[in-house]
């Protein structure tokens, strides 16, 4: 018998998938359920591990087979993407602004995800960048009051030099 035969079946999930998430394919260390913890050392901790998760779910008629489960980590597990459309145009631009800067997003998912936080804000949120707006309003203006202020000021002592000499 081969060693994938005698591995139990959320191990042979784990060396399928590459011991990474599903999700932002960061490593995986082991596998959570309910009964403890397979194949890594938990410590109490859920990073690194990984949770089994259906990928089309019970409520869309999905089964809890092997074929239909995939590992995802704490992180991605709450926050799996449901299938949506978007136009090819926006999908092109933001596949563009991912290849830009990929340090900055992990995958296409997490900058979907973090441009819709961004975009979807709590109305607390956005009185508080309201106020934030306002207050840096406030020093533009306080500070470009100081500049014109200061130029009429060496305006004037260029005036008064002038006429010195």
């Amino acid at each position: 018998m081969s060693d994938e035969m005698n591995l139990d079946p959320l191990e042979q999930l784990m060396e399928k998938q590459g011991r990474k998430c599903g999700g932002c394919q960061n490593p995986l260390t082991g596998i959570y359920r309910s009964g403890g913890v397979v194949g890594g050392d938990y410590g109490g901790k859920f990073e690194g591990l990984g949770f089994v998760n259906l990928r089309i779910p019970k409520r869309l008629k999905g089964k809890a087979v092997a074929s239909n489960s995939w590992l995802l980590c704490a992180h991605c597990l709450g926050s799996t993407t449901v299938n949506s459309q978007m136009p090819t145009w926006l999908y092109n631009k933001a596949k563009a602004y991912h290849d830009e800067n990929p340090e900055d997003f992990r995958s296409m998912t997490h900058l979907m995800r973090t441009a819709l936080e961004q975009y979807i804000l709590s109305e607390d949120e956005k009185r508080q960048r309201e106020m934030a707006y306002e207050r840096m309003k406030m020093k533009y203006n306080t500070m470009a009051s100081e500049i014109k202020s200061a130029s009429e000021s060496l305006n004037f002592l260029r005036d008064q030099l002038v006429d010195f000499f």
